[in-house]
């Protein structure tokens, strides 16, 4: 569905970014750490044709 194509907006959302936790309770991952994991999305979900669209 490229732009601009007909729609109706229903509502917003957020992303809330989530890391499992180590036996001690602390995050595995952290936005401030060397590494994260990659985030990927199935190609037939909305937020895997979002990420697509750029490439």
């Amino acid at each position: 569905m490229n732009y601009p194509f007909i729609n109706h907006k229903i509502f917003d959302s957020a992303l809330h970014l989530v890391s499992p936790c180590d036996q001690h309770g602390k995050p595995i991952f952290s936005i401030n750490g060397d590494t994260l994991p990659l985030v990927k999305y199935a190609n037939d979900s909305y937020m895997g044709r979002q990420g697509q669209s750029g490439y």
